[in-house]
């Protein structure tokens, strides 16, 4: 019950920048992830897209307290921004008539509020700068640092991620607007194909759902957050386009209230796949929720994938 009002929550604030016509996962920010001034710790998962959006110029953020422990204080009447992180909790109890004591760890979703620097008042914090190597460089890093990346096969006339055959399909570099264009699409189908059962083995890629169903629309969000993590690290603009934005933010408003699960789980997934692509899933082992140990993975997967599963396509969102 607790952990359905903190889903509440933050499904509530992304509503409210749904309604003011912004998509969260669609917003370029400052190049660095939003990160805790104390700890240095990037914020990660739904995190990113509930302080990234506020429109700061500055990363760092902190608690009301670690302000005041700084030797500073939050300026009078500004508010702080949610965000949320999981706790185990350890519940001991009988089983086979009192004989066995059983340890269940429980994931406990928690949340607090945090402040941009920008609204204290004699905190210090250091200077940062963004990178200073070419951007288009740096994707093309990223790229190459994929290292169990599908073949990418240049010169198809759309963008594709297919499942059965584990490749990406993608146009040549010339047809795209731009560079950062060409990235932010090749980017998504990045984050689809680490699904793939020998990857991350992702229910939403592996079990063949198709257009329209509610799995392909989850995968097609994933996908989405995915781009743009990996956008935001490589320091491009993130342009993903919708033909519809009014009737792509309606569809989102509308699952969004049906599933106050969804922004939480599919940014999860994101992040995890965003981890697997920089080959770091294991660097912030010990600050990520420990809740994930305790869930099974996708053990049902069936073995035979068909080569007709269908093509993940870029910009073929079920809204």
């Amino acid at each position: 019950m607790k952990n359905d009002i903190v889903y509440q929550m933050v499904t509530k604030n992304i509503i409210e920048m749904l309604n003011e016509g912004k998509i969260p996962w669609h917003q370029s920010w400052t190049g660095i992830a939003p990160m805790n001034l104390i700890t240095g710790f990037p914020y990660r998962g739904v995190n990113v897209w509930l302080l990234g959006p506020k429109g700061y110029s500055n990363p760092y953020w902190l608690t009301f307290k670690q302000a005041l422990d700084k030797g500073g204080h939050v300026k009078k009447g500004e508010k702080g921004t949610l965000i949320v992180f999981w706790k185990t909790h350890d519940i001991k109890h009988d089983e086979d008539s009192g004989t066995v004591e059983v340890t269940e760890t429980i994931p406990l979703l928690r949340y607090y509020k945090v402040f941009n620097v920008e609204q204290t008042e004699d905190v210090e914090y250091p200077s940062w700068e963004k990178a200073d190597n070419d951007p288009i460089e740096r994707c093309e890093d990223l790229v190459k640092g994929y290292s169990t990346c599908p073949e990418i096969k240049p010169d198809l006339s759309k963008a594709y991620y297919s499942p059965g055959e584990d490749y990406i399909g993608i146009p040549p570099i010339t047809q795209f607007e731009s560079s950062e264009k060409y990235y932010s699409v090749l980017f998504h189908e990045m984050t689809h194909s680490t699904g793939h059962k020998t990857r991350l083995n992702r229910e939403g890629i592996t079990d063949g759902h198709f257009f329209g169903s509610t799995e392909y629309s989850r995968e097609e969000l994933v996908a989405e957050m995915g781009a743009s993590f990996l956008c935001n690290i490589s320091g491009i603009a993130n342009t993903a386009v919708t033909k519809n934005n009014a009737g792509y933010i309606q569809g989102w408003l509308e699952r969004l209230k049906e599933d106050k699960r969804l922004i939480i789980q599919a940014s999860s997934k994101a992040q995890k796949s965003t981890d697997y692509i920089l080959g770091i899933e294991h660097k912030y082992k010990e600050k990520q929720n420990e809740h994930t140990k305790h869930k099974p993975n996708n053990s049902g997967f069936k073995e035979t994938v068909s080569a007709k599963q269908p093509c993940f396509l870029e910009n073929d969102i079920a809204a």
